[in-house]
C-alpha cells in the first residue's frame, strides 16, 4: 500500500511538474514574442531614396538597413563643379548612421566618413572637422560627438525611381 501510496505521489508530482514547464515554456515564448515585436517597431524604417537641394547643388542617397547594417549610394552633384558618386558602408546606432563614404571623383577613388540623423521621415547630415589620413585618400570627423546638423537643410524622403 505504501508503495502505491508513493508511486501515485511521485506521478502527479511529475504531472504538475511538466505542467508547470508547459506553463513556463509559454511565457517564454511569449516574452520572446514581445522583444522581438519590440525590436520592430522601434527599429526605424530608413530604408529608401533621399534627396537634398540647396540651391542649383543636389545630392541622392539610397540606402539599405539589415541587422543594424547600413548600405546604399549616394552621390552629390554641384552646381559649376565636380561631382561624387560611390556607396556607404556602415552601421546604425543610436538613431545616427554612421558610414564610410567610398568615391570616385576627378578620377579618384578616396573614402570620406559620413553621418546623418534620422529627424521623422528625413535625415540630415553631420558637419565637423576632419582629419585626413597621411595618403590624403582617407577623410574621418575629429570629433563626432561635436558635429553640427542643420535641420533645416534635409535628405527628404522621396520615392525610389
Amino acid at each position: 500500500m505504501n508503495r502505491l501510496f508513493l508511486f501515485s505521489f511521485l506521478f502527479l508530482a511529475g504531472c504538475n511538474s511538466q505542467k508547470e514547464n508547459a506553463a513556463n515554456n509559454d511565457k517564454a515564448k511569449d516574452s520572446t514574442k514581445e522583444n522581438t515585436t519590440t525590436a520592430i517597431t522601434t527599429s526605424p524604417n530608413i530604408d529608401g531614396c533621399y534627396i537634398f537641394i540647396l540651391k542649383k547643388d543636389t545630392a541622392n542617397l539610397k540606402i539599405n538597413i539589415k541587422n543594424s547594417q547600413v548600405s546604399g549610394n549616394l552621390t552629390y552633384n554641384h552646381f559649376e563643379k565636380d561631382g561624387n558618386v560611390g556607396i556607404i558602408k556602415g552601421k546604425f546606432q543610436d538613431s545616427l548612421i554612421i558610414a564610410d563614404y567610398t568615391f570616385q571623383s576627378e578620377g579618384i577613388t578616396s573614402v570620406r566618413e559620413v553621418v546623418f540623423k534620422i529627424s521623422g521621415e528625413n535625415l540630415i547630415e553631420g558637419y565637423g572637422d576632419i582629419i585626413i589620413n597621411k595618403n590624403g585618400d582617407t577623410a574621418r570627423f575629429k570629433n563626432p560627438s561635436q558635429l553640427k546638423f542643420q535641420d533645416n537643410q534635409p535628405f527628404v524622403k522621396e520615392d525610389c525611381k
